[in-house]
């Protein structure tokens, strides 16, 4: 989580309110912590989508 949020503050000049990040893969810690994260910078919307069978 943390090395995503790094990535996305470095590509968007650290300014990341009102970005939409689509997270695909297993619903996991790693996924509830971006979740979390994200939450912190307004307007920011994490879609998250996890396939069948990798539900955490």
């Amino acid at each position: 989580m943390l090395t995503d949020l790094i990535t996305l503050l470095g590509r968007f000049g650290r300014r990341i309110e009102g970005l939409r990040v689509l997270y695909v893969g297993e619903g996991n810690n790693t996924a509830s912590a971006l979740t979390s994260a994200l939450s912190r910078h307004p307007g920011t919307e994490p879609h998250l989508r996890t396939p069948g069978g990798l539900r955490g």
